[in-house]
């Protein structure tokens, strides 16, 4: 039986009762953080753990918990779910607990779960394709639940057999659903750097890439530029980094995993 932390406890997932009055529920005010787990370690937790405090700052909501609280929480998760060998994707979900009057937020009454599933180790024998939206999140550099846009698209995407929806804005690209996006061209890494949440395998990719000698352009990129890429791929928790070969019906370079992106794949994996 799934187990998970809520609220204090690690309790099978079917006796979890949200309350109807819940902020999360009835107003989206809630933040979370999606953690991989190797061998029963959560990756990258303290990068994890501050942009979930940085989150929660941005909508004026607490953090009850310590990091060292926190960390040992996803490892009893982890444990009571017997993930602590392989890959393992966790949920951190925060929101500000039963509402007061419907909307008011009292401090001191959040609802917190942590939750773990195992999960395949991303291999990818060709590039997945993304599809256009003209989109831009609200309070786009917070994580928070707010997800509206991005579920009503996802049959969309299923039908059309693509990976990720792609936000844009003003002819500027923004990121993806789920995750960051990075073209490379002539040699030079080059991923959007406003009004994104700035994700923590980015973070982790760029580090790796100037550790290789790539130099990495964190600016504004105009959606024009996808025309001329060289090499396409997208980064998040659950998917590492995840080549692209098509957006919309075009082709990305030569439709094969170029040859960064395959470098960076191979580096990335030994960070694990």
């Amino acid at each position: 039986m799934t187990k998970c932390f809520w609220n204090g406890e690690i309790v099978p997932v079917d006796t979890v009762a949200i309350s109807p009055f819940d902020l999360g529920f009835l107003r989206a005010y809630a933040v979370y953080e999606g953690v991989a787990a190797f061998d029963g370690e959560p990756f990258h937790f303290d990068d994890h753990y501050e942009r979930l405090r940085a989150s929660a700052h941005t909508i004026g909501l607490s953090v009850p918990y310590t990091s060292e609280q926190l960390l040992t929480t996803l490892r009893e998760v982890l444990r009571a779910n017997e993930l602590s060998k392989g890959r393992a994707s966790m949920r951190i979900v925060l929101s500000g607990g039963e509402a007061d009057h419907g909307i008011g937020y009292n401090p001191g009454n959040e609802t917190c779960i942590v939750l773990a599933e195992p999960a395949k180790e991303p291999a990818y024998t060709e590039g997945g394709s993304l599809l256009l939206h003209e989109f831009q999140r609200n309070l786009p550099t917070c994580k928070t639940v707010e997800y509206a846009v991005a579920v009503s698209l996802q049959a969309e995407r299923v039908a059309r057999n693509a990976a990720e929806i792609l936000y844009h804005t003003k002819g500027e690209l923004r990121e993806c659903a789920t995750s960051n996006i990075f073209l490379v061209k002539n040699g030079v890494l080059i991923t959007p750097d406003k009004e994104i949440l700035l994700g923590i395998t980015r973070k982790i990719t760029i580090d790796i890439a100037h550790s290789l000698g790539y130099t990495v352009e964190e600016r504004t990129v105009l959606l024009t530029e996808l025309e001329t890429a060289d090499e396409v791929f997208i980064t998040s928790s659950f998917r590492d980094i995840m080549p692209i070969s098509h957006i919309e019906d075009n082709t990305v370079g030569n439709r094969k995993i170029g040859p960064i992106t395959e470098t960076l794949i191979q580096a990335f994996k030994k960070k694990y």
